[in-house]
């Protein structure tokens, strides 16, 4: 019983968990016009952007407002990288035909280091902000 419960508590850190990872800035300007939303693409735990930054449009007047988090899709990008690196690992990391305990065990862990590969190697954040009045 106790370790049904600890797997619920589990599933409920790992889905509420990315809300806690919103960040917001405001910087005193007016907003003007609607609130705008863009998606950023990362790789290496989010050290290199490989795209453009977000807010290009609002030009010289810049940002009045913006937050950056993990959205619902931006989970199931990540998990589905996760998925597919999984399965890359399985089929590389090895395993004989009759594993002991002890090969098992180093297949588990091959194919977890392989899904944690694909959310490190591209990630995605969505941004939503507001371009300052001019």
């Amino acid at each position: 019983m106790r370790s049904s419960w600890m797997r619920i508590a589990a599933a409920a850190i790992a889905i509420t968990a990315p809300a806690c990872f919103v960040t917001s800035t405001r910087t005193g300007a007016l907003g003007a016009g609607p609130e705008l939303e863009d998606h950023q693409w990362f790789t290496g735990w989010g050290a290199m952007r490989l795209g453009r930054a977000a807010g290009d449009e609002c030009g010289t007047a810049g940002l009045a407002s913006s937050e950056s988090g993990l959205g619902i899709g931006d989970l199931l990008i990540d998990g589905a990288l996760a998925i597919a690196t999984g399965v890359v690992g399985s089929a590389v990391c090895p395993l004989p035909d009759r594993p002991s305990t002890g090969d098992a065990t180093t297949y588990a862990a091959c194919t977890s280091l392989f899904s944690g590969l694909g959310p490190v190697l591209l990630a995605r954040k969505t941004v939503r902000y507001r371009c300052a009045a001019r």
